[in-house]
């Protein structure tokens, strides 16, 4: 059996010396087949989550990042999806 890909939510800030290697990875995730959701954020530092009380747009971003995040989470807490019902085999 193959592994279940992780849904995934990678953000990156515009002056973070990680953006790039973000989005790359974001890129190879998706191509793998794994659910990837990729937030840039312009204008921002990296570290900009420890940003909030110091930059209104950090505490803005955080709040939305944390809040797709937390919705991310609930998703995924309601268990897996069930597959196809099973019938009875028909016999040919």
């Amino acid at each position: 059996t193959q592994p279940m890909p992780v849904p995934t939510l990678i953000a990156t800030a515009e002056h973070d010396p990680l953006r790039d290697e973000g989005e790359q990875l974001a890129q190879r995730l998706a191509a793998s087949g794994t659910p990837v959701e990729y937030l840039p954020h312009p204008g921002l530092v990296h570290g900009f989550l420890t940003l909030d009380t110091e930059s209104a747009a950090a505490r803005l971003a955080g709040d939305a990042l944390l809040k797709r995040f937390g919705a991310l989470l609930a998703a995924e807490n309601h268990g897996p999806k069930p597959g196809p019902a099973v019938t009875d085999a028909v016999t040919l």
